[in-house]
């Protein structure tokens, strides 16, 4: 949310009024790709109506609806690709800006960033940590923009639940597209047909067996940003690789994780769906203040 990107209910509800109010959402699904104007009324009042906190939560229920809600999703994910955004952002909520300098401070050269032992499990459809990679990585080091492409794509980045489109510096093309929030209807289909909702994708698919293979690799496991959702949290799979690790007397990874306006109960819950019986260390901050208490980055 730092970024300008919303949470799962804002999703929502902008997408309900756009779509009702015959906004901007329903023009572009209209006039760009000839989606029947009372389908999508039909869908907005569906959708509002659930009372269902997500648009993802709610296609799980209603599958009849994917496609409008891809497009949906798409057209204002795609809107709110804004780069400057990521360099106007205060350094108090820039969480991208700590890690970048974290992971530079001892890297003379771009040889020596890549080095970093990170990455990336995002049950998010933006780009923007790419994105912010790929700009970072070229203006501190000098780079052109393919040698910071090389760079950005060097960090493990996975989105278990697709993107609006796999991240490219030159333009739209197979299914890559800029970061920017021009919406034209060759991007729109890029971007919807990079989406995986979660009816159609479960934690077998090879995205989550890579993540549980990172899992396992990893020293350190941080949860940013997640609302520790059941069947994403069985998806991930944490569990099984922290009891896997214990029956081969493996070392357990550290854990940590925000807890952003969470109640005590809903923290040990969240704790149970993510680790089990593991423990795990927590801060009720935002993304800076518990990479930064709990040091993740150290």
């Amino acid at each position: 949310m730092p970024y300008g990107f919303p949470s799962g209910a804002q999703l929502k509800d902008w997408i309900c009024k756009a779509t009702e109010d015959e906004d901007w959402i329903g023009r572009e699904l209209r006039d760009k790709l000839g989606i029947d104007h009372q389908e999508i009324k039909d869908f907005a009042r569906t959708l509002r109506h659930s009372h269902i906190n997500s648009i993802d939560a709610f296609l799980f229920r209603r599958p009849e609806f994917n496609g409008i809600g891809k497009f949906a999703i798409a057209a204002h994910i795609c809107r709110l690709e804004i780069t400057d955004r990521l360099d106007s952002t205060a350094d108090n909520e820039h969480w991208y800006r700590l890690l970048w300098n974290k992971m530079v401070a001892n890297a003379g050269n771009a040889k020596d960033v890549i080095r970093n032992q990170v990455r990336f499990v995002s049950f998010n459809y933006d780009r923007s940590l790419e994105r912010f990679l790929f700009g970072a990585a070229k203006h501190t080091y000098g780079l052109s923009d393919e040698e910071a492409y090389i760079v950005s794509r060097s960090f493990g980045i996975i989105h278990v639940y697709g993107q609006v489109g796999v991240f490219h510096y030159v333009g739209d093309q197979g299914d890559a597209r800029l970061y920017n929030e021009q919406v034209t209807a060759k991007a729109l289909r890029i971007a919807a047909d990079g989406i995986r909702l979660i009816p159609e994708e479960r934690g077998d698919n090879s995205q989550f067996k890579l993540a549980r293979n990172w899992l396992d690799w990893a020293e350190k496991v941080c949860f940013l940003g997640f609302g520790f959702d059941p069947t994403n949290c069985d998806n991930l799979g944490l569990c099984s690789v922290l009891d896997w690790n214990v029956d081969k007397k493996k070392p357990l990874p550290r854990i940590f994780a925000s807890t952003f306006h969470f109640t005590a109960e809903e923290i040990e819950q969240a704790r149970k769906q993510a680790c089990g019986t593991h423990p795990w260390t927590y801060r009720s901050a935002d993304n800076v203040m518990t990479l930064r208490e709990l040091g993740v980055l150290a």
